[in-house]
């Protein structure tokens, strides 16, 4: 069986296994919400059902609410396919 990484997160929380705070958006400006909500530094992830997001260019990572955002904009338009 295979999960997004927001979903087995998601598993886990409800299983009362503590996990950082998260969010799962398909916008910009709601990463950036999520960002100020979550506070301090961040790691916007395109969440693909395969490895490679690194080398693709889908994770980066955010010290603000609009480095998020500005990385959210550019993750979404990319199409990231795995090996």
């Amino acid at each position: 069986m295979r999960f997004f990484e927001y979903e087995a997160r998601e598993i886990v929380k409800r299983a009362g296994i503590p996990v950082t705070d998260y969010g799962f958006t398909t916008s910009a400006d709601e990463a950036r919400e999520i960002a100020a909500r979550i506070g301090g530094s961040t790691v916007i992830k395109s969440q693909v059902p395969s490895g490679g997001r690194v080398k693709a260019g889908g994770v980066k990572f955010a010290d603000t609410p609009e480095g998020a955002h500005a990385h959210a904009a550019r993750i979404l338009k990319r199409a990231i396919d795995g090996p």
